[in-house]
Parts: structure tokens; C-alpha cells; sequence
């Protein structure tokens, strides 16, 4: 029903509730998509122009953040192939919930536990499979662990209840900040001090 794979174990169901606030969201796609998803139809499929004001993506290769709007009724700005794995800044103009299960998005609704390519410098990244109760802390552990002590920088989301970023990072060796925890659809700005390809949280290894 969900469309994931009875012959692949990292291939799994998922049942997602996200809650987008008005103003500033940082969106995790949570799904698996064949062909990936365009800006455009991402925009479309979260809101109408009467509940979305525009949506960010990252471009990591250029180092710029391409825009999607409502001109009128339909999408207009950059065309961008974004989904699964992406943080999306997401600007929202109401209070709302994204939902993603079999039931309402059949065959669009699992996850593949697949590694995450993090540049040198700023990503904007999700990570829909997380170990139980895993925080900020342990993720930039899990970073440094797989990276070397050098490749970690920090890890920042957006509060919204406070309209403020919410940040951990390392100090004289040490961790600091806010340990928060890391959820499936909730995007995060993670700064590297250099590559590391193909990590995945240690407690799904």
C-alpha cells in the first residue's frame, strides 16, 4: 500500500504528521521518490497561494537558495528537482499539518534509510530514519565519529516558538548549545568543516 519493498529491510512504511507554522519552517521531504520532485509540484502539493507564500531549496553546487512562489494561482521562480533527503525553507502564511501515510498518499509514502552526503560548508538536510530519542548531540557525535574530529561544525533548527535558531556545536572540544531533538520532516542547517560522504546516523549501521 505504501509502495516500499518487501525484499529491501531499509525500505519501510512511514506515517509522518508535520505541523507548519506561519512564518519560517525548516521541511524535511520525508518520502522516497523514483524521479525525485520538482519545486513546483513540491510547492503546489504542501499548499495553495492562499497558504504558501514561497519555498527555498538549497542549491549545493552553486551555493545559492533557489526560490518557488504562487504568481497568482500557479508556481512561478526556479524550477528545481528537490524530495527525499532535502531541507526545504518553507514560508508559510497559516498554521497547518502535512500528513504523509499509505492512506492519504498511497505508493508515496515510505522511507529508504539511505546515506546522506554532507558538503564542506552549509547543508540544508534531513534525516527521515534517526535512532530512537536521537538529538543534536548525538548526531554531530555520530559526525565526528565517521568524519574525524575536524569535520564537524554545528547543527542549527528553527524554534518556532521562539523565532530564533536553536543551535549545538563543538567549543574547545566540547559540545555546546541546545541538545534537541532530531525528527523525521524537520529540516536542519548543518555547517562542515569538510566532506563526508555516505553518513548515516551510527545507531542504524
Amino acid at each position: 500500500l505504501a509502495g516500499s519493498s518487501s525484499n529491501d529491510i531499509n525500505s519501510r512504511p512511514v506515517d509522518i504528521n508535520i505541523a507548519l507554522h506561519k512564518g519560517l519552517n525548516i521541511f524535511g521531504y520525508p518520502v522516497t521518490e523514483s524521479t525525485g520532485i520538482t519545486s513546483f509540484e513540491l510547492l503546489t502539493m504542501l499548499g495553495d497561494y492562499t497558504e504558501l507564500e514561497k519555498i527555498l531549496v538549497y542549491d549545493k553546487i552553486n551555493n545559492v537558495y533557489k526560490e518557488a512562489f504562487y504568481d497568482g494561482t500557479g508556481p512561478a521562480g526556479d524550477s528545481i528537482v528537490t524530495g527525499f533527503g532535502e531541507g526545504i525553507l518553507i514560508y508559510s502564511m497559516v498554521d497547518k499539518a502535512i500528513s504523509f501515510n499509505p492512506f492519504i498518499r498511497s505508493f508515496n509514502s515510505y522511507i529508504e534509510c539511505v546515506p546522506v552526503d554532507l558538503a564542506a560548508g552549509l547543508n540544508v538536510a534531513t534525516f527521515p530514519c534517526v535512532p530512537p530519542v536521537y538529538t543534536s548531540y548525538a548526531l554531530l557525535t555520530d559526525i565526528r565519529v565517521a568524519g574525524g574530529d575536524m569535520s564537524a561544525g554545528s547543527v542549527q533548527r528553527y524554534n518556532p516558538g521562539t523565532g530564533e535558531f536553536d543551535t549545538t556545536a563543538y567549543h574547545n572540544g566540547q559540545l555546546v548549545g541546545v541538545d534537541f531533538p532530531i525528527v523525521a520532516g524537520e529540516g536542519y542547517l548543518i555547517y562542515m568543516k569538510q566532506e563526508l560522504v555516505g553518513f548515516i546516523p551510527l545507531g542504524l549501521q
